[in-house]
């Protein structure tokens, strides 16, 4: 996925790691281990670049683990934090 800015480039592996890449050097900016669910959980995805491919498939798995693409999405992750006020 792209940063909104376009200088940096998200990226996800099969070793559970995500990293941010400077496009421009080709550096590798920050490495972060995922522990499956913990990282996604409440985190926006609506400004992604336009160019950021993610199929539909993606987005679902990443959605059960708490993304937020859309609005809708965003209010589930608000009513499910809400729920035990």
């Amino acid at each position: 996925a792209f940063h909104p800015g376009g200088k940096t480039f998200i990226s996800g592996s099969w070793d559970n790691t995500i990293k941010a890449w400077d496009l421009q050097t080709g550096e590798c900016l920050t490495t972060i281990k995922n522990i499956g669910g913990l990282l996604v959980a409440g985190c926006s995805f609506l400004n992604l670049h336009p160019a950021s491919e993610l199929s539909a498939e993606a987005k679902n798995i990443m959605r059960q683990y708490g993304a937020i693409f859309d609005e809708e999405d965003e209010k589930r992750w608000n009513e499910a934090i809400h729920a035990f006020d």
